[in-house]
C-alpha cells in the first residue's frame, strides 16, 4: 500500500515546502507533481526529482499537468503554457494564470485562465494556432476558468466563477465551432 512521501523518501518538507496543486500519473512509474512556487517533480516509489526549476519564481507555480500520447508533458503555470519534451523545457504561450488544462480528442489543449482576463482558450500544438473562446455572459474580466474537461462527443466543459466568489457557472462549448451550446448558473447568482 502506498501512503505518501516523507523526508526519508527524499521529499522536501518544512516551512518552505510548496503546496501541491496537481498530480498526474507517469506511464513509466510514479507521478508528476505540480506545486505552488516549487516547480514540477517526478516522483517514483524510490525518490523525488525536481524537473522545472527556471530562474523566475513565477514559472515555478505549476497549476496543471497534462501528458500527451507522445510523452510530452504540458504544464499550465502562472506565466504561461510550457511543454517538457525530450528533457527540454519550452515556453509555448505567454499567458497569465493557467488554472485548468485538458486535451480534446484531436490533441488540442484547452485551458482556463484566471485573475487577468479569465475565460477559456484553445491551443493546437500541431499548427501553433490558439483561440480565445468566448463564453456568453461570463467571459472576460471578473471571471476565472477554474476547471475544464473534454467529453467524448466533441464538447469542452468550462467551470467558471466570479472573482468575488459570489457564484459560478458551467459552460459547454463545441470544440470544433468554438461556440457555446449551453451555460448553467450554479448557486449564488
Amino acid at each position: 500500500t502506498f501512503s505518501g512521501f516523507t523526508n526519508r523518501d527524499g521529499f522536501e518538507s518544512g516551512s518552505n515546502t510548496p503546496a501541491v496543486f496537481t498530480i498526474e500519473p507517469d506511464p513509466q512509474e510514479g507521478f508528476w507533481v505540480g506545486t505552488q512556487w516549487g516547480g514540477t517533480y517526478r516522483l517514483t516509489h524510490q525518490k523525488q526529482r525536481p524537473v522545472l526549476t527556471p530562474a523566475s519564481p513565477h514559472k515555478n507555480y505549476v497549476r496543471q499537468i497534462s501528458p500527451d500520447e507522445n510523452g510530452t508533458l504540458w504544464l499550465g503555470t502562472s506565466s504561461g503554457l510550457y511543454n517538457l519534451a525530450d528533457g527540454a523545457l519550452n515556453k509555448v504561450l505567454e499567458r497569465s494564470w493557467i488554472l485548468a488544462l485538458t486535451r480534446d480528442e484531436r490533441g488540442r489543449l484547452w485551458f482556463g485562465q484566471g485573475w487577468n482576463g479569465g475565460g477559456a482558450s484553445r491551443f493546437d500544438p500541431v499548427t501553433g494556432a490558439w483561440n480565445e473562446v468566448p463564453v456568453p455572459g461570463y467571459y472576460g474580466a471578473g471571471w476565472c476558468g477554474r476547471g475544464i474537461g473534454a467529453d467524448l462527443v466533441g464538447n469542452v466543459w468550462v467551470a467558471l466563477h466570479t472573482l468575488s466568489w459570489t457564484g459560478g457557472a458551467v459552460s459547454r462549448l463545441n470544440a470544433t465551432t468554438l461556440t457555446s451550446t449551453g451555460t448553467w448558473d450554479i448557486g449564488g447568482q
